[in-house]
């Protein structure tokens, strides 16, 4: 059975992995409900290993795959720790959007320019996104304190995957649908990254093999679909 920690448990028998701490990809009520730690769920019965969940900031999770006391982490696929970590396989895609305050309209790319736009803290939505100097970006913890701050116009505008804004709206009591249609950016690839540190780097190919046969287009978001709105995979 999984196992969900907020401390270090070690073990040569046991996968230390991570995920973004935040719903609906952690799920700090059922935690076995969280769109990530199902699918880690299926991991762990394909690859006859305990996995341990290790509830990390963002930042956090990139620091310990650099040093190896993460083994591998399931999150957007991050560059800057290119050197520090394999790309062990893609799992899933998802939608990056903008929204934006009310009375506020977006009608390209460049209408972000000189805006502030509160962004998951060491987070990678889009590349030119990600680069781009005339953006300010608002460093925030998740989307839940995004939302909030947009919510009582404290920003501009908030970046973020679809199913993760989509559900902190709903646990906020925030209605989008009050907010300026979003801006679609693009997609953004769900990746396992494995510590070139870790002592089960070994282990890459098998990993591979059982992410490439869980491999959807949209998994994440049909996962989502079936954990809380209930609706078929």
């Amino acid at each position: 059975m999984i196992i969900f920690l907020n401390s270090w448990c070690f073990g040569e028998d046991t996968l230390k992995v991570s995920l973004p701490s935040f719903p609906p990809f952690y799920d700090n009520e059922h935690p076995s409900k969280g769109v990530i730690s199902k699918i880690y769920s299926t991991i762990e019965e394909k690859l006859d290993l305990k996995v341990e969940i290790i509830k990390l900031p963002y930042a956090r999770i990139l620091k310990n795959l650099k040093n190896g006391d993460l083994d591998a982490a399931l999150i957007f696929k991050n560059k800057k720790i290119a050197n520090d970590i394999k790309y062990v396989a893609k799992l899933s895609e998802s939608q990056i959007l903008i929204w934006v305050k009310r009375g506020k309209q977006l009608k390209d790319y460049k209408s972000l320019h000189h805006l502030q736009i509160a962004t998951i803290r060491a987070a990678s939505f889009h590349d030119r996104f990600d680069n781009d100097e005339k953006i300010f970006k608002i460093p925030v913890r998740n989307y839940v304190q995004a939302l909030k701050m947009l919510n009582k116009n404290r920003v501009d505008g908030i970046i973020g995957s679809k199913s993760g804004v989509l559900h902190s709206a709903r646990i906020s009591n925030i209605n989008l649908d009050e907010f300026p249609p979003p801006l679609l950016l693009g997609t953004k690839e769900w990746w396992l990254h494995i510590s070139n540190k870790s002592k089960k780097l070994k282990m890459s190919n098998k990993l591979k093999d059982i992410i490439n046969s869980l491999y959807r287009k949209n998994l994440v978001f049909k996962v989502f679909q079936q954990e809380y709105l209930k609706q078929k995979l």
